[in-house]
């Protein structure tokens, strides 16, 4: 005859003879522990989560072990596993490839998806965020010797800000240029190289600037659709011009020059500057 039996620590006993009962050990298996305080540590051979489980998570059977996992048919928030941690979404997201899973004061957490390449991460000290370059993440003020905005391989210059509405570009500790909003003025701190060409008769462009006539004779003529506030310099570079024999020919295309159709270089080494006011040439 065989028994069976409950000891007073809760071990299962057995016999199977009229000797008594004997003891068999604690359960195993899917379970474990005594009577009493039994705990389920598998489901079907297979080892169950260890750990706490979250709010709407389930256990989910990969083919091989059993883990937490969220609810897929659920609505609302969805949490979703990070190297063994779990999150709920402040909305519904599904993460996908190259975001970053950011915390917030709420709290809670949630997928931040990256945008286009000037786009940086920056905290406001509670949330995580991301912005264009420079937009809603100012660059220090930087100076002269340390600029703030400097280029790879080139960090000795660069742009600095000078004070509220004003700021410079400049190398080697030198501010070059200095635009300034508060006066309107622009400040050149360095000697000045120039668009400079140099031929015959021709058709002066908006790219111009310098034109250096190297021949006598000639018609420069200025553009038939010119910028307000453009200037021109016109020169007789090598003084060929002479009086009424060789004579430099600027002519205005359309737009009067001081009140003529054209005007002429007659003096050798001679030179005129112009600039357009919107509707005619001045020379000044």
């Amino acid at each position: 005859m065989t028994w069976f039996g409950i000891a007073n620590s809760g071990e299962i006993l057995h016999s199977t003879d009229d000797a008594g009962l004997y003891n068999f050990a604690e359960l195993t298996g899917d379970v474990e522990g005594l009577i009493g305080s039994t705990t389920v540590v598998g489901l079907g051979g297979y080892t169950l989560p260890t750990g706490a489980p979250q709010t709407d998570q389930i256990i989910k059977f990969d083919g091989a072990n059993w883990s937490y996992a969220p609810d897929a048919t659920g609505t609302g928030t969805t949490s979703h596993a990070l190297l063994g941690a779990f999150h709920s979404d402040t909305t519904s997201h599904v993460p996908v490839r190259g975001d970053i899973i950011i915390g917030n004061a709420t709290p809670n957490w949630d997928a931040l998806a990256l945008g286009t390449a000037e786009f940086v991460l920056y905290s406001d000290g509670t949330d995580v965020g991301y912005t264009r370059l420079g937009q809603n993440t100012p660059f220090e003020a930087g100076s002269s010797a340390l600029p703030s905005v400097t280029f790879t391989g080139n960090t000795g210059a660069g742009l600095h800000s000078v004070s509220s509405g004003i700021f410079a570009a400049g190398s080697n500790s030198l501010d070059l240029l200095t635009l300034n909003g508060v006066n309107e003025t622009l400040t050149l701190n360095a000697g000045q190289v120039v668009k400079t060409r140099a031929g015959g008769s021709t058709t002066l462009t908006t790219a111009d600037y310098i034109y250096l006539v190297t021949s006598a004779s000639v018609t420069v003529t200025l553009p038939a659709s010119p910028v307000t506030n453009q200037v021109f310099i016109v020169k007789d570079r090598d003084g060929l011009a002479n009086g009424a024999v060789n004579q430099i020919t600027i002519d205005g295309n359309g737009k009067n020059i001081d009140g003529n159709t054209e005007v002429r270089i007659r003096l050798r080494y001679g030179a005129f500057t112009l600039v357009y006011n919107g509707t005619s040439w001045n020379i000044v």
